[in-house]
């Protein structure tokens, strides 16, 4: 009988104990695993003509559930800036909402999280949180939800 105590947030962990006590007739453990992180999506905009930034974030559970949303208008700044910002004030939410264990992604489909960045550019407060998603990103929160891909326009 193999019963393995204790919870852990990754997989290969767990498997890695499992393994060992396998090799050990001896040992009875009792396995419990919990869900790894909580995702924080990052977008960020950036208007030449006006030398200004924003950056949006995004919380969602692993199965895709909005859990929160910010946008932050940051007046002068670079894309770069931005991104760091972005990333600096989601984390500072996540830990304010108890949310320890954050992976954070800045890669170019965040559709929703770019959608939340330019929100910012026409909010006078300089932070706003949305508890629930704002009516606008609906859209693409069901592409999200059914896996659709949308096209992307770049620079060549």
């Amino acid at each position: 009988m193999l019963m393995v105590i204790g919870i852990w947030s990754d997989n290969s962990e767990a498997l890695s104990m499992v393994s060992r006590s396998l090799k050990s007739s001896s040992m009875q453990f009792m396995l419990v695993w919990q869900p790894l992180i909580l995702l924080l999506q990052l977008g960020r905009a950036f208007r030449r003509n006006s030398l200004s930034a924003t950056a949006g974030g995004v919380f969602r559970s692993q199965n895709g559930v909005w859990l929160g949303g910010f946008l932050v208008n940051l007046g002068h700044c670079n894309a770069f800036s931005a991104k760091l910002w972005g990333i600096y004030t989601g984390l500072q939410e996540a830990w304010s909402n108890g949310w320890l264990k954050v992976q954070v992604s800045c890669r170019e489909a965040n559709a929703i999280a770019d959608h939340m960045a330019n929100l910012a550019f026409d909010q006078i407060d300089r932070f706003i949180w949305y508890d629930g998603p704002p009516s606008s990103a609906s859209l693409l929160l069901f592409g999200d939800v059914i896996g659709a891909a949308r096209p992307r326009m770049t620079r060549s």
